[in-house]
C-alpha cells in the first residue's frame, strides 16, 4: 500500500467508529471529525503488533489512538474489528 492508500483506509475504519459516546459525561461525537477537534491526544498512536516486530500478523493485536474528553476521561479509536488482511497490507 502507498501512503495515499493508508490514509484511505485508516480514515474509512476510524469514520465508521462514530458516532461515539463518552460513557463518563455521556458527550456525543457525531463523527471523526467532532472528535478529533474535541479530544486532546494523549500521546503517540500505538501499535502493538509493530512493537513486537510482527508484520504480517495471524492475529493482530491492533493500533491505539487515545485521546481525552473535554471531562477528562480517556478514549480510544482502534484498529479492532478491521480485516487481518487490511491490517497486513498497512504494515507491510
Amino acid at each position: 500500500m502507498n501512503e495515499a492508500e493508508i490514509v484511505t483506509t485508516l480514515r474509512a475504519h476510524f469514520e465508521s467508529l462514530f458516532p461515539k459516546r463518552c460513557p463518563v459525561c455521556k458527550r456525543v461525537y457525531p463523527a471523526l471529525a467532532a472528535y478529533i477537534r474535541t479530544t486532546k491526544q494523549l500521546g503517540p498512536t500505538i501499535s502493538y503488533d509493530v512493537s513486537l516486530h510482527d508484520w504480517k500478523p495471524t492475529h493482530p493485536l491492533g493500533t491505539f489512538a487515545h485521546a481525552n474528553c473535554p471531562c477528562g476521561n480517556t478514549l480510544c479509536v482502534c484498529t479492532e474489528g478491521m480485516g487481518v488482511a487490511a491490517i497486513q497490507g498497512l504494515l507491510s
